[in-house]
């Protein structure tokens, strides 16, 4: 007896790692940039968006992890990158801007010590 077995082709899944990094990637800037939008003040926007891109960059990380072991099963390798990239990018210029602030601000103070205020 011969049996018909169709191969059925497996089903692959999407990296859950990979849609959050994406998500959040996202997310962080829309925090930024419109935060009235989405209602939230400056300050907590300063807060949340950095560290919704840093949860991008971890969970890239996880989702390209993810979809290299699945041997083929698991995909979402661009959805990782991209919000790896968003989270990276964000952490970059944040740290280059807190960065002139603070030297700003030492500046400021230091041309106030001289004029003796």
């Amino acid at each position: 007896m011969e049996q018909n077995m169709e191969q059925v082709p497996a089903v692959k899944k999407t990296s859950s790692a990979a849609i959050v990094s994406l998500v959040t990637g996202i997310f962080s800037w829309v925090v930024l940039f419109f935060h009235d939008a989405v209602n939230v003040a400056l300050i907590p926007a300063l807060i949340i968006a950095p560290i919704s891109a840093l949860i991008a960059v971890i969970f890239g990380i996880r989702g390209r992890h993810q979809v290299r072991d699945g041997g083929g099963a698991v995909t979402g390798k661009v959805m990782a990158n991209v919000g790896m990239i968003l989270g990276w990018v964000y952490l970059i210029i944040g740290i280059i801007l807190l960065a002139l602030v603070i030297l700003g601000l030492t500046t400021l103070i230091g041309s106030l010590g001289n004029l003796g205020i």
